[in-house]
């Protein structure tokens, strides 16, 4: 969109567990922490107030959280 180009890259690291492995009930409770890493050859990332990046990285965490049955 106007801006500068870029070679972008990312690495993404979870697991799945299963706290409850032997209880009747909460066997199904999964939990599910991810780790993201986005990368640029240019600094694309964290805008200014004028729309300029200014970070070649970003770092992003998710959690989720499932009953499976």
């Amino acid at each position: 969109t106007g801006g500068p180009s870029a070679n972008l890259y990312s690495a993404t690291a979870g697991v799945t567990i299963t706290p409850f492995p032997d209880d009747r009930l909460l066997n199904g409770l999964k939990i599910r922490p991810e780790l993201r890493y986005d990368y640029a050859s240019k600094a694309v990332f964290g805008p200014n107030a004028a729309g300029e990046g200014t970070d070649f990285g970003q770092l992003t965490g998710a959690l989720e959280a499932y009953i499976a049955f």
